[in-house]
């Protein structure tokens, strides 16, 4: 694995915009860059390693922020919700999922304050997280009505834009799942197509 200077001749980096209209990633292209040995990360022929090693970390930081990358949270529905018993339930049930990943955070930073490599719960945490945005943001759109898409509550429009695309970015939830089913619960690995 290699870590590339991104202002090195023959790199293009080209914003790719978000459904919310932000560029907050983007295509790079590579055209005959060198690069020098000493951006190589950890031992030559162990790039798999340190790649699993960083998806691990990106992992637990998407699922330790999904809901944090949202500036939404369950407990701001409650006034959306309120005398509405099936939604005010709906709004708790959120509530203890956001509660739950934090307890999930917390195990992955005690693992990382222990000095242990990510465990496979990142994966588990990145589901849920991302999975959760969704659920909530898609309860908020119901409880505002037309407020959410009328521009009157821009918190959830932006929010809802946003969850779009966390079941799909730092890996799929179906990635995910199958990341669960074999390193967490040991089913077997899914047969490769030839």
């Amino acid at each position: 694995m290699m870590a590339i200077d991104l202002r090195s001749a023959g790199v293009e980096v080209r914003p790719l915009r978000e459904l919310t209209g932000e560029a907050l990633f983007n295509e790079v292209f590579f055209d005959d860059v060198f690069v020098p040995d000493e951006c190589v990360v950890g031992a030559v022929g162990q790039g798999w390693r340190v790649a699993r090693a960083t998806l691990g970390n990106e992992r637990v930081s998407i699922g330790g922020g999904g809901a944090g990358v949202l500036p939404l949270r369950a407990k701001d529905l409650f006034a959306l919700a309120a005398g509405v018993p099936q939604a005010e339930r709906e709004v708790a049930a959120l509530v203890v999922d956001e509660l739950a990943m934090r307890l999930m955070l917390l195990r992955q930073a005690a693992r990382a304050v222990g000095g242990t490599e990510p465990g496979p719960e990142g994966n588990l945490s990145k589901l849920f997280s991302s999975e959760h945005a969704q659920r909530l943001t898609g309860l908020a759109v119901r409880l505002a009505g037309g407020a959410a898409v009328n521009g009157r509550n821009e918190l959830i429009v932006r929010s809802y834009l946003w969850a779009r695309c966390l079941t799909i970015a730092g890996g799929t939830s179906e990635i995910a799942r199958n990341q669960v089913a074999e390193r967490i619960l040991g089913l077997p690995r899914d047969p490769l197509l030839r």
